[in-house]
């Protein structure tokens, strides 16, 4: 059954990533092994978002696990700008992965709405009169008719198909380059900048924190599992920073030195990590 718990915990930075992973879990393709991708150091994650503007929703120094399938031969994709619903019925029966784009009204009576404008949904069932839908964010599952899809339509559809057979080669390569980069990291002690945006410093913890529970998960597979088990102690750490930022953005009781201190704490873990990489 494709319901909205089949999206919930996806370690995803975009919707069609959190889609994605969903869809992946249905068809068997290893997640952890698209994983690969995901490592860039703390310290350029905080700097990019705390002194270059980087924005959550547009972040794309870490691949999307998207292409790193398609790179690994595990998928493959077609985008289509018209609204074809016999393709869409076709491929839904076919067991592939189906977004099409919604436009603003598509939340005209939803409070809370996706920080970018391509926002999609993934039309998971098809019903009489209609299709079933799950969306990422916020997280619901719904019905829309065919009328009520052409209204909202955006102008694309994403089809994503699953390839017969990974490229173990790659997928290979694809570790040793990230094992060989992770050397070459350091993750800096953070120094106090002289204003701190709070919202983009939750924004840079929640991609740290996305991407090293990847890495946990990606470090098992090729077993490396004492290194594995230290992302996932210092990603729980920062689960709660994220938390204890939102509290604080919400209350209006941001401080920036102690948001600082617990992060330089986590940087100093993750130096730890390099050190039993090299």
């Amino acid at each position: 059954m494709r319901e909205k718990g089949l999206i919930a915990n996806a370690l995803s930075i975009s919707c069609v990533e959190n889609y994605f992973l969903g869809w992946c879990a249905e068809c068997n393709i290893s997640k952890e092994v698209l994983f690969s991708k995901s490592y860039l150091s703390a310290s350029e994650i905080l700097n990019d978002f705390l002194t270059s503007g980087a924005k959550f929703e547009h972040y794309d120094k870490i691949p999307r696990v998207m292409r790193v399938a398609e790179v690994c031969c595990a998928t493959k994709h077609i985008a289509v700008k018209e609204l074809d619903f016999a393709l869409i019925d076709k491929e839904i029966c076919s067991g592939n992965l189906v977004l099409v784009e919604v436009g603003v009204r598509f939340f005209e009576h939803i409070a809370i709405r996706p920080w970018r404008n391509d926002h999609f949904i993934w039309l998971t069932g098809k019903i009489k009169g209609g299709y079933k839908y799950l969306n990422n964010y916020p997280l619901n599952e719904g019905v829309l008719s065919t009328s009520q899809i052409k209204e909202n339509y955006n102008g694309k559809t994403l089809i994503y198909y699953a390839q017969e057979k990974l490229n173990t080669s790659i997928i290979e390569q694809n570790s040793a380059e990230q094992l060989r980069q992770m050397k070459n990291f350091q993750s800096e002690i953070l120094k106090m900048p002289e204003k701190i945006d709070p919202f983009a410093l939750r924004n840079a913890v929640g991609i740290i924190k996305i991407t090293r529970l990847r890495i946990a998960k990606w470090l098992a597979t090729i077993r490396r599992y004492e290194e594995a088990c230290l992302v996932e102690r210092y990603s729980a750490e920062l689960s709660n920073i994220y938390i204890v930022l939102e509290a604080a953005i919400l209350r209006k009781q941001f401080e920036a030195t102690r948001a600082l201190e617990k992060i330089n704490k986590i940087l100093e873990k993750e130096n730890t990590l390099l050190q039993m990489i090299k």
